[in-house]
C-alpha cells in the first residue's frame, strides 16, 4: 500500500475544505491505510511539505481543495522534480473548491464520498502533460487552462466577492459589458496565427474552466499539445447572443471563434500594454509577452 499525504486547503470554496476533510476523514481506513495529512493556509508552506514527504518516503500527494489549491501543489510538485528528477510523486484531488474545473473535466465525481472512492480505490495512474508559462520575470506551471484577456478581470471580480453559487456567470456577464477588446499577437510553434482584437485567448491543458465552461472541448490532457481558443472581437449582439454556449461547447462554430493546436503558444502586446493573465483560476501579474510550452507526460496523476 502506497504511503499518502493529504494536503488540504481547509479555506477553499468558503470553508468547503474543512469540511470535505471532516466527511473524508472517516472513511479513510477503508481506503488506504498508510496516511497522514498536514492543513495549509499558506502557499509558502507547500514547497517545504512536498520536500518533507520525500523525505518521508512518501508516494502519493492528494490535495483537497479548489481548482487554485492544484494550482499551487502542482508548481510544488514540479519545482521540486525539475530539481530532483529521480524523485516522483503519484498525484490526486478530492476536488472541495467553487469552480472545481479540473474535476468537471476530468471525469473526477464532484460528490465528496464519491470523489474519494474514486480517487483512492479506482482511479489509475496515467502519466499527463504540463503546461509552463513565462511571463516577465516570472514562470509557472499549470495543469489545467491558463488564460489572457477577459478572464483575468472575470478572476479578479470573483476573488472579490464572497457571493454563491453565480459568483462566475455573475461576473463574466459583468466584465463583458464593461471589458474592451484587447490588441494581440498569437504565434503558434514559431508562426504567426493570429493578429487582431480578442475577447480571450485559452491556453487549454483541459477542457473546462470558469465554474463549467466548456472553453476547449476537445482538448486532450496527454496528448503533448495545448489547444488554443480565440474569441476575436464582435459586434455586441452577437456576443450576447453567443454567450450561452461556451457552457455547452458549441462556441467553438462560431465564425469570430478560432481554434489551433500546439507545442508552443507566445502572445505579444503589439502596443506593449501589459497582457492579463491567469491559470488555473488564478490570476496573476503579467507581461507584455506570455511564452508557454507543453511539458509532455510530465506528471502521474490518478485519473
Amino acid at each position: 500500500m502506497s504511503k499518502t499525504l493529504f494536503i488540504v486547503n481547509p479555506n477553499a470554496g468558503s470553508g468547503r475544505g474543512r469540511e470535505t476533510w471532516r466527511k473524508i476523514e472517516p472513511e479513510l481506513a477503508s481506503l488506504t491505510a498508510d496516511y497522514s495529512v498536514v492543513m495549509t493556509r499558506r502557499i509558502e508552506d507547500v514547497d517545504e511539505i512536498i520536500a518533507q514527504s520525500a523525505l518521508n518516503a512518501v508516494e502519493r500527494i492528494i490535495s483537497i481543495g479548489g481548482d487554485g489549491t492544484i494550482n499551487v501543489v502542482v508548481n510544488a510538485l514540479m519545482k521540486y522534480q525539475k530539481t530532483q528528477p529521480d524523485k516522483t510523486f503519484i498525484y490526486g484531488t478530492i476536488p472541495a473548491g467553487t469552480g472545481r474545473d479540473f474535476a468537471r473535466g476530468s471525469g473526477i465525481p464532484l460528490d465528496t464520498l464519491k470523489a474519494a472512492n474514486y480517487v483512492l480505490k479506482q482511479a489509475t495512474v496515467r502519466p499527463i502533460d504540463v503546461g509552463h508559462v513565462v511571463f516577465g520575470e516570472e514562470e509557472c506551471y499549470f495543469l489545467n487552462i491558463s488564460s489572457a484577456g477577459i478572464s483575468n478581470d472575470v478572476v479578479q471580480r470573483v476573488e472579490s466577492t464572497t457571493k454563491r453559487p453565480w459568483t462566475y456567470l455573475v461576473s463574466v456577464i459583468t466584465a463583458l459589458w464593461k471589458y474592451e477588446p484587447e490588441a494581440m499577437q498569437i504565434e503558434l510553434d514559431g508562426d504567426l496565427w493570429f493578429d487582431g482584437h480578442i475577447y480571450i485567448v485559452a491556453v487549454a491543458n483541459g477542457t473546462t474552466f470558469g465554474q463549467g465552461i466548456l472553453i476547449a472541448p476537445d482538448a486532450i490532457s496527454d496528448d503533448g499539445l495545448f489547444d488554443v481558443v480565440v474569441a476575436e472581437e464582435m459586434p455586441t449582439f452577437d456576443l450576447i447572443r453567443a454567450f450561452p454556449t461556451i457552457y455547452t461547447g458549441k462556441h467553438i462554430t462560431h465564425p469570430k471563434v478560432k481554434i489551433g493546436r500546439a507545442k508552443q503558444v507566445r502572445i505579444i502586446s503589439p502596443t506593449n500594454r501589459v497582457i492579463g493573465l491567469d491559470f488555473d483560476g488564478e490570476a496573476a501579474a503579467s507581461a507584455t509577452e506570455i511564452r508557454y510550452e507543453i511539458l509532455p507526460a510530465a506528471l502521474n496523476i490518478l485519473l
